[in-house]
């Protein structure tokens, strides 16, 4: 998935200046669509992981939750959700 502090906003924003001028862009809505799915596939996997044995008091370590390398930047990172 993608995040960041401006892209997932400039993304959204053409979707709904191409819905105003008439001319919907359908591979942009899927593409919001796609990056949604992609924060709950993590939880997906790692569910399927543990079949049977479950998650309750688990603890998981995930890196790298800055949406950037190289920077501790975490404003609108997919790792949030």
């Amino acid at each position: 998935g993608y995040g960041g502090s401006c892209f997932p906003k400039d993304v959204a924003a053409l979707v709904r200046a191409a819905d105003a001028a008439g001319a919907p862009l359908r591979i942009l809505r899927k593409l919001e669509e796609a990056n949604a799915r992609q924060k709950e596939r993590a939880f997906e996997k790692l569910a399927a992981a543990f079949a049977g044995e479950g998650l309750a008091g688990r603890r998981v370590a995930v890196w790298g939750l800055a949406f950037k390398p190289q920077t501790d930047d975490m404003r609108e990172s997919p790792s949030l959700a």
